[in-house]
């Protein structure tokens, strides 16, 4: 901000001591009409018109800017949230998965656990069930 300050100051006595050194009268010819007019009151009106039209398409771009910040931080609520919904299904899931896990390996009646993994188990309780033949 001070910086920005010193170098319009710096700016605005330049412009002072060119307008001063040109104070010159000039004749402006307008479409309808001929004025003769100082050269530095010509050149302080450009001036000034530079700025304002600078200030106007700054403010329009800092007005843009302020609306994709908004936009983004919206964006950025929205996922959060979404974030915390993954995390507590997360969280659910890995609970679920605990639990089946457990019922899996939980001790049989001869007093061991079953051991292996999930295909292991269910063949082995396919094992142990009588297999029915008959004969034709």
């Amino acid at each position: 901000m001070q910086r920005g300050f010193i170098l319009i100051l710096i700016l605005a006595v330049i412009i002072g001591i060119f307008v001063i050194s040109n104070s010159g009268v000039v004749a402006i010819d307008f479409i309808f009409t001929e004025v003769m007019i100082s050269q530095a009151i010509v050149i302080f009106i450009c001036v000034l018109l530079g700025a304002i039209l600078a200030t106007i398409f700054g403010g329009i771009r800092q007005m843009s800017l302020k609306k994709e910040i908004k936009q983004g931080r919206t964006e950025i609520s929205r996922l959060e949230s979404e974030n915390e919904k993954v995390k507590r299904e997360l969280d659910l899931l890995q609970s679920e998965n605990q639990k089946l896990k457990k019922d899996i390996y939980r001790p049989s009646a001869q007093g061991k656990e079953e051991e292996g993994s999930f295909i292991d188990v269910i063949s082995r309780s396919h094992e142990k069930t009588p297999k029915q033949t008959k004969d034709l």
